[in-house]
């Protein structure tokens, strides 16, 4: 097994991402879970595109994204789903942090 795949097999038998990806699953194959979700990633589209083009609106996106965040949070299948996608985008940008420190590393020959 080469390095790729060690660090692929340890990805996928880490126990917060087999959490993540079960809870995923239950999320999508929702309807209301999906709906509510998804009306969430639009206003945080809109919000994120708002910071590079200021409109009038900015600030009633940003009320109404804290809004539909705290009321995703409230519900405790949403509020895990959203911590464990935190608890694994902070391990793989650990992983990506450590990759690009050994390649930045220079090689010495022994």
């Amino acid at each position: 097994m080469n390095s790729l795949e060690n660090l692929i097999h340890h990805l996928q038998d880490d126990e917060r991402v087999k959490a993540f990806q079960k809870l995923e699953s239950v999320l999508v194959n929702h309807p209301h879970y999906q709906v509510r979700y998804q009306a969430f990633l639009e206003t945080q589209k809109a919000l994120v595109q708002s910071q590079f083009y200021p409109s009038a609106k900015q600030k009633t996106l940003e009320h109404t994204y804290q809004t539909q965040l705290k009321t995703l949070k409230e519900d405790p299948l949403i509020h895990q789903y959203l911590t464990l996608q935190s608890e694994v985008n902070e391990l793989i940008s650990s992983i990506t942090t450590t990759i690009e420190i050994a390649l930045n590393t220079p090689f010495t020959i022994k």
